[in-house]
C-alpha cells in the first residue's frame, strides 16, 4: 500500500496508532506502521497541520494495511475542519466512504 500524506493526515495516523491497546501480535502490528510513517522523514519543524505537502508512505505488511483501515474507518473523533483529508485518507487506504450508499433519494 502506497500512501501520498499530508502532514496532518501522517500526524493523525501516528496518533491513531500510538493510542491502540490489545494483544503483543497487534502492537507489533502497530509498529510496523509507525516505523513506516517514520521511514517517510520527519515533519518539518514549523510544518503547518493544513500544509497540503505531501510524502510518501509504503506500508507492505498486509496486516499492517488491515490494522490501518481498522482504525481509520473505527475512529469517531475525526474533527469536521479537516473532513476533506479524512475523506483522502479512506480512499487511499481502500475504505468506502460512510453515506456513500445510494438510497435512491428517499427519505425515511
Amino acid at each position: 500500500m502506497k500512501l501520498n500524506l499530508t502532514v496532518w493526515q501522517r500526524v493523525a495516523a501516528q496518533q491513531l496508532v500510538g493510542n491502540i491497546h490489545g494483544t503483543l501480535a497487534r502492537l507489533r502490528t502497530g509498529e510496523k506502521i509507525l516505523q513506516a510513517l517514520e521511514k517517510a522523514g520527519e515533519v518539518p519543524e514549523g510544518a503547518s497541520l493544513t500544509s497540503e505537502e505531501r510524502v510518501e508512505v509504503k506500508i507492505g505488511d498486509r496486516e499492517a494495511q488491515r490494522l490501518l483501515k481498522e482504525l481509520v474507518g473505527g475512529f469517531d473523533g475525526w474533527p469536521m475542519a479537516f473532513m476533506s483529508q479524512v475523506e483522502d485518507l479512506y480512499h487511499q487506504i481502500g475504505l468506502p466512504l460512510p453515506g456513500d450508499e445510494d438510497d435512491g433519494g428517499e427519505v425515511s
